[in-house]
């Protein structure tokens, strides 16, 4: 499969998108990978269900994708993020905040 031919997905250029919920501090040496390529691998992986080791080379390496990755989980930055689109995502078209209680159980 050609890069030409792989599925685009990723946050896009919107600025919109980029309103951060959680403020992540810089500390240590100065990035050198976008966060905004880390968070599209996350999404690709997601989108195509692929494996680590199957993710195109557009993206950053896999060991850091999965350092970004899994730092996030340890600290809870996807819980945090999962609860903020939960009651946030229904606002923005118009219904309750409160998820349904089939979106609960799932």
């Amino acid at each position: 499969m050609s890069s030409a031919s792989l599925p685009r997905v990723g946050v896009g250029d919107d600025p919109r998108h980029f309103r951060p919920a959680v403020v992540i501090e810089a500390t240590g040496r100065p990035r050198t990978t976008e966060l905004r390529m880390v968070v599209d691998a996350f999404l690709y992986i997601a989108w195509t269900d692929c494996q680590w080791r199957a993710l195109p080379e557009r993206f950053p390496s896999v060991s850091t994708v999965q350092r970004y990755f899994y730092a996030g989980r340890d600290s809870g930055l996807w819980r945090t993020i999962n609860v903020h689109l939960v009651t946030t995502a229904p606002i923005a078209v118009g219904r309750e905040a409160s998820p349904a209680a089939g979106a609960i159980n799932s």
